[in-house]
């Protein structure tokens, strides 16, 4: 499971392309910051899904046609698009028809391309390039592909789209140099500017500079003029050449504001902020930031700012003063978009704080109790979730909740919201995550099979990510060999923790994962495979903190197997060699108890006895206590057995009370061999005045308790003369309750055999008597002593019964008597 705290989620500096198309027109279409603008979109496949034919009548196409153009120029895209497919309804024999169905393929690439759907966008544009080889368009087709491949990280694709000499935009640069046209000048110059920027995120500084020096500032344009003074301040930031990027920043902001273009001063103040917060001028960033915070400032530019302060603020240990500011924008009387993410971060700020992963608001809320944060941060994920449906943070407060869920323990609703965050999220380690806790979640639940089909998922998905494989594939594969092991399917388990071997020889999972493995391998008797395995770690490891398991588990395998000699071995070297390990008590018991299953007595003696002394409070003490009081019982030794099953029922531990009841029913069997049939059913007392304690021993337990009570009961009678009545019938109730009451029980013949016994020695009736030691001698599993013992009564019994009061005997029953003595 992944256990990491969560991590605020502060973004990167966002410096959008400001790129203007050369319109339909002849004006330049400013570009938007892109991902922002929400409509409706419609297909060029089937324009009767958007538009209804009307009849053409006496519109003038023209007209027409030029009101979409002019829709395109001001940058309304998709009313552009739709336009053009309507013309197209209308006019469908006009002789322009070709070119408008070029017009809308060009505004559909620009309405995705505000919407952020850029994958969609680049196959409009490749679409554009194959079908209008000749357009007058081209170089600016080439130059949006390379932009929106730059827009979606793809940088690699992008730097070749703009350098190589046979793609679209190297071949339109050539054929337009002597056009004169300064549409496609403008647009050959945003190709080198973009190029620059191109290197300078691959991180080849000199070529963006190569770039940048190239190109003449005679023919640059205002806004070009500007993009290249931006191009410039990222290149010397990112060179931490921060005196020249602080220099530049000033005359960036300062061109902008004297172009007085909003979008620009917004970028530029942007970009000032951090080159500020760079200088380690924290006080000046967070006053630059704060000037986006204007309403005439884009959305995302206002997003990006709160984002930006509350990271200085925690820069500079302000945790109270980031609180203060956050909630203060949540009272801002106006509704603001940009507060989605105020909220998001509000949640993560005290999810983060409930982690406790850091000292982030130790002055504001570090008061309240950890469960008091987990509410707050659920209430702030939740109010961003109902408020801002349509919010580009939606997945990761969802990832966020699914997290307050899971430590809430609520795994039906942090399964849905990890789900909808998988849903929702973009490729990235948000994804991966809950993707994973959905599998950790399923795994939870038992439902292996499907936890371990999401981790594969994950695994396929994620195989060439290197930074989720650096953070999370060695856990991913863990989880997923204990999803395999949970679902019993050992060859997947096996192929598994072979692979997290191969793959990670020294990670902090890879022992762990053998272990698990030959645990499980001797949990289903695979003995030999499981020894193999263990001792291959133990060959490949020096020194391990699992070592002593190790060692243990191969000692212990020997043990299931029933080569209790060689286990014996095992367990003498293991205690040798890890004296003082915590698991030493328990080996110090098996040993003991091997000693004894091969005969060593003596030796096992002496070994309990250590254990005890050495260890007289762990949980085997009170076997090793057992053990020596049977011994010494066994021995007629009821003085030291009683001592031995006294420090059994002395014991408190939680773990004694089966331990102290079977202790007791022994106590008493003690004192009923020393004659003390009294001191028997006082021991017994406890016992019977609990039913809890008998029901969770099981049948056979209490079965055994009131055969003994029955027999105490019995001997105490026959102390009397003539017997006492009272107490024969307190011995036939205990005997009835045996074979009647806790059936089915291993002591049921015994009780009909001591029935049998107390109606042949009360003289009242020997039918009866042989009645009982008949249903005795019915149990198929009773030993021969037993059932000799049995047939022995049986046959006293039976000749009593051939006596008659004037001396005459029944020569057929003592016959039959006879036969019970011999056979």
């Amino acid at each position: 499971m992944i256990n990491h705290p969560l991590k605020v989620p502060f973004l990167q500096g966002i410096h959008l392309l400001r790129v203007p198309c050369w319109g339909l027109l002849g004006v330049l279409v400013s570009g938007c910051l892109v991902g922002e603008l929400q409509s409706q979109e419609a297909t060029l496949d089937d324009p009767q899904a958007s538009a209804t034919p009307r009849a053409p009548s006496e519109v003038d196409p023209q007209q027409v046609l030029e009101a979409s153009m002019r829709l395109f120029d001001d940058g309304f895209f998709h009313a552009a698009k739709q336009g053009f497919v309507d013309w197209l309804l209308q006019f469908p024999d006009h002789a322009s028809t070709s070119r408008v169905r070029e017009f809308a393929l060009w505004a559909t690439a620009e309405d995705r391309m505000q919407k952020g759907q850029y994958k969609l966008a680049t196959d409009d544009l490749s679409q554009l390039l194959e079908q209008y080889p000749e357009s007058q368009n081209r170089l600016n087709y080439a130059f949006r592909e390379a932009w929106v491949l730059f827009r979606m990280e793809d940088y690699e694709n992008a730097l070749a789209r703009l350098i190589r000499e046979d793609q679209p935009f190297q071949e339109a640069s050539r054929q337009s140099e002597t056009s004169g046209d300064p549409g496609l000048t403008l647009t050959r110059l945003r190709g080198r500017l973009l190029l620059a920027e191109t290197y300078l995120k691959m991180k080849d500084f000199e070529q963006a500079k190569r770039v940048l020096d190239a190109i003449p500032d005679w023919s640059l344009s205002d806004e070009l003029v500007w993009r290249r003074e931006f191009v410039l301040t990222q290149l010397q930031l990112a060179e931490e050449n921060l005196i020249e990027a602080r220099q530049s920043a000033t005359r960036l902001l300062a061109w902008a504001r004297s172009i007085d273009s909003a979008e620009w001063i917004s970028e530029s103040v942007a970009l000032k902020g951090d080159v500020l917060q760079a200088n380690g001028q924290y006080d000046a960033a967070l006053a630059t930031y704060e000037q986006n915070l204007s309403s005439k400032t884009h959305v995302a530019r206002r997003r990006q700012a709160r984002l930006k302060m509350v990271e200085l603020g925690l820069l500079m240990n302000q945790s109270s003063e980031v609180l203060s500011r956050l909630e203060s924008m949540l009272e801002e009387p106006q509704p603001d978009a940009s507060l989605d993410v105020v909220l998001l971060t509000m949640g993560e700020i005290r999810l983060k704080q409930y982690f406790g992963s850091n000292e982030v608001g130790r002055q504001k809320g570090a008061d309240l109790p950890s469960r008091d944060l987990l509410v707050i941060a659920r209430g702030h994920l939740e109010q961003m979730l109902r408020d801002y449906p349509q919010s580009a943070y939606y997945g990761r407060a969802l990832y966020a909740l699914g997290w307050c869920f899971w430590e809430q323990e609520d795994g039906a609703q942090s399964m849905d919201a990890f789900a909808k965050a998988k849903g929702a999220l973009p490729l990235s380690m948000e994804h991966a995550e809950s993707l994973f806790k959905q599998g950790d979640l399923y795994l939870i639940q038992g439902d292996a099979r499907r936890a371990l089909g999401l981790y594969h998922e994950m695994q396929d998905t994620y195989q060439e990510n290197q930074e989720v494989r650096a953070q999370l594939f060695d856990q991913l594969l863990y989880q997923s060999l204990k999803a395999a092991i949970t679902a019993k399917d050992v060859s997947a388990a096996s192929r598994i923790a072979e692979d997290i071997i191969q793959h990670y020889p020294s990670g902090p999972f890879t022992q762990r994962s053998q272990l698990m493995l030959g645990q499980e391998l001797m949990h289903i008797r695979k003995l030999e495979e499981a020894r193999s395995l263990f001792m291959r770690m133990l060959e490949r490891f020096d020194d391990f903190a699992s070592r002593p398991l190790v060692e243990l588990s191969v000692a212990r395998s020997y043990e299931l197997e029933g080569d209790w000699a060689q286990a014996l071995v095992g367990y003498n070297q293991w205690l040798e060699q890890f004296s003082g390990d915590s698991r030493e008590p328990e080996v110090l018991y098996g040993r003991a108890w091997l000693e004894d299953r091969l005969g060593k007595t003596s030796e096992a003696m002496e070994h309990f006895q250590i254990m005890l002394k050495a260890f007289p409070h762990h949980p085997n003490a009170l076997l090793a206590s057992n053990w020596i009081g049977d011994h010494y019982f066994n021995q007629g030794d009821f003085s030291e057995a009683e001592a031995a099953y006294g420090q059994v029922i002395a014991a408190k531990a939680d773990e004694s009370e089966s331990h102290s009841a079977r202790a007791r029913l022994m106590l008493a069997k003690c004192r009923f061999y020393q004659n003390d049939y009294e001191g028997v059913l006082e021991h017994l007392s406890p016992l019977l005045e609990d039913a809890a304690i008998m029901e969770s021993m099981g049948k056979d337990f209490m079965a055994e308790v009131f055969l003994c009570q029955g027999d105490a009961q019995f001997a105490f009678a026959r102390t009397t003369t003539p017997y006492n009545p009272v107490a024969l019938g307190r011995a036939s109730n205990a005997y009835t309750t045996v074979y009647a009451v806790h059936r089915p029980n291993r002591w049921e013949p015994l009780a009909w055999g001591r029935r049998g016994d107390l109606l042949y020695f009360s003289g009242e009736d020997y039918q009866e008597a042989i009645n009982a030691y008949e249903e005795a001698l019915k149990y198929e599993y009773l030993n021969i002593g037993t059932r000799s013992q049995l047939a022995v009564s049986l046959g006293l019994a039976k000749e009593r019964l051939s006596e008659s009061e004037d001396g005459t005997r029944d020569m057929a029953m003592e016959t039959e008597a006879l036969n019970h003595y011999l056979h």
